[in-house]
């Protein structure tokens, strides 16, 4: 449970960021304005607007760490199950009759499930991301809103957030084609025709009670585009898209 409530903290903190803007451009309650172009009025915006952007920046990397460790911790976990798959592959029977016992059908069911909460993980962290990179530009669109100047979205665009090696492009084309070719490779024997066999007798063509189907790669890419949606799995922080207003 710890885990799950720490990586919460990898979430951009737009509410926070929001309220500076507003309250930067703001006159006590009133309705946000925007900040007179005088010289005095101006080097203050200026200054604040050099210190959002750092801060932004600042809050960009913190996240980018994170979407790089947790794709690579998902990627090591991958390697790590395909070994072990190896491994049960090559202790099968040869011969003629396909049979599979009872205590190695439950190795591959348990790694298979493994596999599909990796899965589960991917499409998760691809919420994560639109969510991020959509609070980005939200944040940016509401500051040239309320003071009047597009300067700070003009350096942070093309500096950070289109990045093609920054969190906010990451491509999971990559490793999602390694799960998939990780889940290919634990249902083989089965797609081969091999059956299990119990303690006392042998049914072939029995086919085993496996996890359900993992989602295809149409309904991963689903959740790869501009919209963000709330992630379902709880130890992948979460973003709702609908919240960023």
């Amino acid at each position: 449970m710890a885990r799950c409530v720490d990586e919460y903290l990898h979430n951009l903190d737009y509410n926070e960021i929001k309220y500076l803007i507003k309250a930067q451009t703001s006159q006590g309650q009133a309705q946000a304005i925007t900040i007179p172009g005088q010289s005095n009025d101006q080097k203050q915006l200026e200054t604040f607007e050099e210190d959002l952007y750092k801060e932004l920046v600042s809050q960009y990397q913190r996240i980018d760490l994170f979407v790089r460790s947790k794709s690579g911790e998902i990627s090591r976990r991958l390697d790590h199950l395909q070994k072990q798959i190896l491994h049960l592959s090559s202790l099968r029977q040869t011969g003629t009759q396909k049979r599979i016992s009872v205590r190695r059908l439950e190795r591959y069911s348990k790694i298979e499930g493994e596999v599909l909460k990796a899965g589960e993980e991917i499409q998760s962290l691809s919420r994560f991301v639109g969510a991020q990179r959509l609070a980005f530009q939200k944040l940016l669109k509401k500051y040239k809103r309320w003071t009047g100047s597009s300067s700070l979205g003009a350096r942070f665009q093309p500096d950070v957030l289109n990045r093609p090696e920054g969190f906010a492009q990451k491509d999971f084309s990559p490793l999602l084609s390694h799960w998939t070719n990780v889940l290919a490779a634990v249902r083989a024997p089965f797609d081969a025709g091999f059956s299990w066999k119990g303690p006392s007798a042998v049914i072939e063509g029995v086919a085993p009670s496996l996890p359900p189907a993992a989602p295809s790669s149409r309904q991963f890419k689903s959740v790869t585009g501009e919209t963000a949606t709330k992630a379902q799995n709880p130890t992948v922080p979460n973003t709702n898209a609908a919240d960023l207003q």
